[in-house]
């Protein structure tokens, strides 16, 4: 399935080429003054010899947007961070249930041995 910009329609991504003859890759921008907005970018983008190329695949991101869009990026990291501490605790909680059946066996098994020794010297 061709994926094009919402205003043009075209798949700009196999008609671009970098000024090194390079086909143009599709980036994301994850900047508080450009979020989420995609860009077509040198294919090598950071190695030696990049030729710099660059043109925006979307439009602007309206005001209300660049607005809105730090919160959500914010609120999503604070998920992110809940859910790990969330998998953490359910490690400890997993390692003390482990401990605790290997208590319980431990404990009968000693009050088994216990009963036994009483039986015999009884």
């Amino acid at each position: 399935m061709s994926e094009g910009n919402s205003w043009g329609g075209n798949n700009w991504s196999e008609l671009t080429r970098c000024s090194c003859g390079l086909r143009a890759k599709i980036r994301t921008s994850w900047t508080l003054a450009n979020p989420a907005m995609r860009f077509l970018g040198f294919p090598n983008y950071g190695k030696n010899g990049a030729c710099g190329f660059f043109s925006w695949y979307d439009p602007p991101t309206c005001a209300r947007g660049r607005q809105v869009f730090p919160k959500l990026v914010d609120k999503v990291a604070a998920l992110e961070e809940f859910v790990n501490e969330v998998a953490r605790l359910e490690d400890v909680v997993q390692r003390y249930r482990t401990r605790q059946k290997w208590l319980v066996i431990t404990l009968i098994s000693i009050m088994l041995l216990n009963g036994l020794f009483l039986l015999q010297n009884s």
